[in-house]
């Protein structure tokens, strides 16, 4: 049985329907582990011999307790603290670094029977140097930076869910370019604890599926919930979902960045427009990103670099020769950044965080944009090629990067789609009415 090419509630129905046992999905699984990163460096450590145990002991166990992931295999980006296994953080810093603990998310899914096959590789502490990754639509092309080890996880049928995170870009980019899905939820819907820091207030977590399915099943039974958690009880517990077979406002923003992406991408989003337009109650508008979010660039800069050279200080002073160029001149550039003028800007986020809320609340449902601005550049080195991404991340919404589009190449590159922040089941109910109409489909694994 070909259980790489199966999704997480495919796996998760045969399990419990005893169509086959964890083992026989592990056994599968590590062997196609082994033959995928040989040629992609996909894992910067991996606990084969320990899940393989653990499977066969989840297959003789009734597991008193919530089941959720039973025996499914997962991979979880290094920045994540895990019990076992190294975390490296994509940095030869900590090389023989142990946490000796889980990620609160990490602990969850372990506690509900998920199995972490590996850490899967990263950007240099999930910033801009990239890891030795390949994408496996052609090694010659970038998989994207930060996590990219998850992104080829899934998009190669190593594992149907993997853990990333995304501060500026670093979830929607390689979803993108590895032509699969990648969400990140409202901020903080998904707990941080015992995961790496770089930005107070940008940091998010995020996973990625083939499937829109799945991306509902993980958010679903992931994300933070109840009294305890009073925002999101509040805003996203009981909210009703919209009903997308009614009357639905649609944007298309061409982003400020928009001028600046290849031809090929533009002619794409422009030709997408006319394909929504045919949807039943779709009212589609293409917009120039409004006007209230021209400095958001600049206010993202100022958080992020500032963020990064304080929480690196302890690295750039006695680890500096071990560092990349591209983070020491975030942390030099962050430096010079007053406290006074961070605080400014962090004022700045907030004020267009509840600008935007209140703008799309008041004229559309969603709001898409392109995940990239092509498909994968050629070569490893961080490519800045301009997108809209830490826009949205910035303003701390849910998004959900969505393949779509080919490039010349025929490699993969998507949309993605953005809403109010707590309307994450919005933005999930929007992409599953798309797969209802053969706008988007599911995703399928790349041979290697």
């Amino acid at each position: 049985m070909e259980f790489h090419k199966k999704s997480l509630v495919e796996l998760i129905s045969g399990i419990e329907n005893k169509t086959f046992t964890i083992k026989e999905i592990i056994s599968a699984i590590i062997n196609r582990s082994k033959e995928v990163d040989k040629k992609l460096n996909v894992f910067e450590d991996v606990d084969y011999d320990y899940i393989l145990e653990k499977a066969d002991e989840l297959d003789q166990s009734e597991f008193p307790y919530s089941t959720n992931f039973k025996g499914i295999p997962i991979g979880v980006k290094d920045c994540y603290n895990t019990e076992r296994m190294y975390t490296r953080r994509g940095s030869s810093i900590y090389k023989d670094y142990t946490a000796g603990n889980d990620a609160r998310i990490i602990r969850k899914a372990r506690d509900e029977g998920a199995l972490v096959i590996g850490k899967t590789k990263m950007a240099e502490f999930s910033i801009h140097e990239p890891s030795d990754t390949l994408n496996p639509y052609n090694l010659d092309h970038t998989p994207g930076t930060s996590s990219s080890g998850s992104a080829v996880a899934v998009a190669t049928g190593i594992v149907p869910l993997s853990f990333g995170t995304q501060t500026a870009a670093s979830t929607s980019k390689p979803a993108s370019y590895c032509g699969i899905y990648g969400f990140k939820p409202t901020f903080g819907v998904f707990p941080r604890t015992g995961v790496l820091k770089t930005s107070d207030t940008l940091d998010t977590l995020s996973v990625f599926t083939r499937t829109i399915e799945d991306i509902e099943y993980s958010f679903d039974n992931l994300r933070l919930s109840g009294q305890n958690h009073p925002y999101i009880y509040n805003n996203l517990d009981d909210k009703k979902t919209k009903n997308f077979d009614e009357k639905t406002k649609i944007a298309l923003i061409a982003s400020d960045s928009f001028s600046k992406k290849e031809e090929y991408a533009k002619e794409a989003f422009s030709k997408f427009k006319d394909e929504l337009s045919n949807v039943n109650n779709f009212e589609v508008e293409f917009i120039e990103l409004p006007s209230f979010l021209k400095d958001a660039r600049e206010v993202h800069r100022k958080i992020y670099n500032k963020s990064i050279s304080y929480y690196f200080k302890s690295e750039y002073i006695n680890h500096q020769n071990e560092l990349s160029s591209l983070i020491i001149d975030i942390i030099e550039d962050g430096d010079k950044i007053t406290l006074e003028e961070y605080l400014v800007e962090l004022d700045k986020q907030q004020e267009m965080s509840k600008e935007f809320n209140a703008w799309i609340k008041n004229n559309y449902d969603v709001v898409l944009t392109l995940s990239s601005s092509s498909e994968a550049p050629k070569g490893l080195d961080y490519n800045n090629h301009p997108d809209s991404t830490l826009i949205w991340t910035l303003l701390g919404l849910p998004i959900l990067a969505t393949p779509k589009f080919k490039g010349p190449n025929n490699l993969p590159f998507g949309f993605q789609i953005v809403s109010a922040k707590y309307d994450d089941y919005n933005v999930i109910e929007f992409a599953k009415k798309l797969k209802k109409e053969k706008i988007i489909s599911d995703s399928q694994v790349v041979e290697v």
